[in-house]
């Protein structure tokens, strides 16, 4: 199997996956809090790709810089993130949130313009205009100028995920591999949740025990929806 064809298998497997974050996002809002959905998400997420990192020989990060790299990655890419998307799925529809979010490559490629002199093809400008412009249609669909709050949320988190790219790419073109980038950004989002750990587990203590013995019906608790969507992401 050739370099491109496991590139594309690999693209469309992440669009299948990521795609399922916003229906269980949805889900378990409707009976947690955005904080607390993000703790678990990510926690779990850092958890899961520790594990992954260790038995694939995980590079340890020597100085400071790379730190202060994947701190920026942590944030931008994790634990604010998920701060920031979970509120704006709070009041807007999964649909809107991910049609919003399909921004992300736009807008990277433009910040790629501008920090890597990367060039885009006419086609590519014709894509980020058409790629606006739809976004603008969806949310002024009702013809109201007046916004929901959670696009401006969910906007939000599109342009820290295009940061959270840029910077990713940076340490890749330095060669370091992309289960190290994952496994370190999510450690450092993780480590930023501390502070709400006790409070979130409490909360989701809660509603297992509302919904029964802990993994007895699936598609009942919140707590089932922010572990997986955890793992996805």
């Amino acid at each position: 199997m050739s370099n491109q064809v496991k590139a594309v298998l690999g693209a469309l497997a992440t669009i299948a996956v990521w795609a399922t974050a916003f229906p269980c996002s949805k889900i378990a809002l409707q009976h947690v809090d955005s904080l607390t959905l993000s703790v678990a998400r990510v926690v779990g997420g850092a958890m899961l790709m520790l594990i992954i990192g260790v038995a694939r020989g995980l590079h340890i990060p020597t100085s400071w810089r790379e730190w202060g790299l994947y701190i920026v990655l942590g944030m931008t890419g994790n634990f604010v993130y998920q701060v920031v998307f979970n509120q704006g799925l709070m009041t807007i529809p999964a649909a809107t949130s991910s049609i919003i979010m399909a921004l992300t490559p736009m807008t990277t490629a433009l910040m790629a313009l501008v920090v890597y002199k990367d060039h885009m093809r006419p086609i590519g400008w014709v894509f980020t205009i058409t790629a606006f412009l739809g976004v603008a249609i969806i949310i002024l669909w009702n013809g109201s100028i007046n916004i929901p709050v959670g696009a401006f949320w969910t906007l939000l988190g599109m342009v820290l995920f295009a940061i959270y790219n840029i910077v990713n790419r940076g340490l890749s073109l330095k060669g370091h591999d992309p289960i190290t980038v994952a496994t370190w950004s999510m450690f450092t989002g993780a480590i930023m949740s501390l502070p709400f750990v006790s409070q979130s587990v409490a909360i989701l203590l809660l509603h297992l025990q509302l919904h029964g013995q802990l993994l007895c019906i699936w598609p009942s608790s919140p707590v089932h929806w922010a572990l997986y969507s955890g793992a996805m992401h």
